[in-house]
């Protein structure tokens, strides 16, 4: 929350979906929700787009706190972007790993927030050119009208999904010149991020080249905006029981 405060001089709403109920004196302001939840990281996030009610939205996991000045940074190139639309969105680079040497200039570049650029997410069928959101701002009644995220995809590969499905509709995408976010992140199962990792390597990977192996996919513009209720409401990875 405070971190949002820093990037941006708009109102905005904050809406935490979790298992953890934020701090107390979060609770009562009137631009904050808390929605309790046990799901994987993609259903809470789709979840909470349910309830958004801003003209735009942006998502964040409780470990990737927003760099001063971030936010309004990205509606800045969104109101310079030629053609105004529903259908124009801002893609923000982040810093991830930063304990390990040469990970900035990993993350500063424009390959790096690529399709192409990672192998587990290359297909024959898609461009590599094409860009990942895995942050951003995108009209809230766009990311509605697509269906959000599938969450049949437990984790973050859910974002993946949306890129295609967002450039498969001929939307503008425009990728910001600097990290807009710190990411906290542990490799492979270290610290708490076990259920992560193997929700990617386990599940998500798999089924993301499962589903864009074949030009089939091109009927998959949306997806149902319901389809949280189709996943577990207690993440197994993480809760067990």
């Amino acid at each position: 929350y405070a971190s949002i405060e820093q990037s941006t001089k708009r109102s905005f709403e904050v809406i935490f979906v979790g298992p953890e109920f934020p701090p107390i004196e979060f609770q009562n302001r009137k631009n904050v929700r808390f929605i309790r939840d046990f799901g994987s990281p993609t259903r809470c996030r789709q979840i909470g787009l349910q309830f958004a009610t801003g003209t735009y939205t942006t998502w964040q996991g409780d470990d990737a706190p927003f760099l001063p000045g971030a936010i309004d940074g990205m509606f800045d190139i969104l109101s310079k972007m030629p053609r105004a639309s529903e259908r124009n969105i801002v893609s923000g680079k982040y810093y991830e790993g930063r304990q390990y040497a040469g990970t900035d200039e990993i993350h500063e570049s424009n390959q790096y927030y690529t399709l192409g650029f990672h192998d587990p997410i290359r297909t024959k069928h898609n461009p590599d050119s094409w860009f990942l959101v895995n942050m951003g701002i995108i009209n809230t009644n766009y990311l509605k009208f697509l269906g959000g995220w599938d969450c049949n995809f437990e984790a973050s590969m859910g974002d993946a999904d949306l890129s295609v499905r967002i450039q498969l509709d001929g939307a503008n995408m425009v990728l910001t010149p600097n990290c807009v976010a710190t990411v906290d992140w542990h490799p492979g199962e270290e610290g708490d991020h076990g259920p992560v990792h193997n929700a990617h390597v386990e599940h998500d990977f798999p089924m993301f080249c499962d589903i864009y192996k074949s030009r089939t996919y091109m009927d998959r513009l949306r997806v149902p905006i319901d389809n949280w209720t189709k996943s577990p409401d207690r993440w197994p990875r993480r809760f067990k029981g």
